[in-house]
């Protein structure tokens, strides 16, 4: 699992992504999660290290995801 203490790690790396219209946290999600990692937990741990409570992301809002190098 990432975490932010994970970001730290030279094996991992964030990328900011600008929110398009018709994206969701799950289509983000979907486009970056490694392989083997559970998407639905990869979900909850983007939207966690966001400050996202409810999942939901807006047009133009620009959210950071852990990607491995």
């Amino acid at each position: 699992a990432f975490s932010k203490s994970d970001l730290s790690d030279d094996r991992y790396s964030v990328e900011s992504v600008r929110v398009m219209s018709g994206d969701t946290l799950w289509s983000i999600a979907a486009e970056y999660k490694p392989e083997g990692k559970d998407l639905r937990e990869f979900v909850y741990e983007i939207a966690d290290n966001n400050g996202i409570s409810d999942c939901n992301i807006y047009c133009g809002q620009v959210i950071n995801v852990p990607v491995m190098k």
